[in-house]
């Protein structure tokens, strides 16, 4: 079920960059919502990556409400279950109303510009240091061997998380409940 779960937000996750594909990062409308998004980005605290918790203070468990509440209006939503925060970097997917996973980043490796503008803006880091941009060995002295390694994601179960690599580095990272 996690499978599918995880298939079909990957597929969701794509289909909204094809729906904004035109646009790049200069042309998303930059109003009081996304500034205050940007701002809900701001401590180090709020930047903070946490396998199996959540990112910054957006929590598996707490409801789209309140989600909403911490980060604002999203700047893409779709079909109840995406929220995309174009300049936080982020998506957050849930399911019945309640944070089930979080994209940071680019994890799908795609490159449409919108998409690419999404892991330029994503900041968010775990605890270990490891963000977008960090090399896979800074990735393996931070967590080890992955559970599962294929087409240029690691796998960790244990931590409910992968992270996606292109040319050593990391371009995108995915946290499940």
């Amino acid at each position: 079920m996690k499978k599918i779960l995880l298939l079909l937000s990957i597929f969701v996750f794509i289909g909204f960059f094809c729906i904004g594909c035109k646009k790049t990062q200069s042309e998303v409308p930059q109003d009081t919502e996304t500034e205050s998004n940007q701002q809900a980005g701001d401590s180090s605290e709020d930047l903070v990556i946490r396998p199996g918790i959540g990112v910054g203070k957006i929590k598996f468990g707490m409801t789209v409400q309140q989600m909403k509440d911490i980060l604002g209006k999203p700047d893409v939503a779709a079909t109840g279950i995406s929220y995309m925060y174009t300049s936080l970097g982020i998506e957050v997917v849930a399911r019945d109303e309640v944070v089930s996973h979080i994209y940071c980043g680019n994890p799908s490796g795609n490159t449409l510009p919108i998409v690419k503008a999404m892991e330029a803006a994503c900041k968010f880091k775990t605890v270990e240091g490891i963000g977008i941009g960090s090399t896979e060995e800074q990735v393996l002295k931070a967590f080890g061997q992955p559970t599962k390694r294929s087409n240029g994601t690691l796998r960790y179960k244990d931590e409910s998380m992968s992270i996606s690599l292109a040319n050593d580095k990391v371009i995108g990272i995915v946290l499940m409940k």
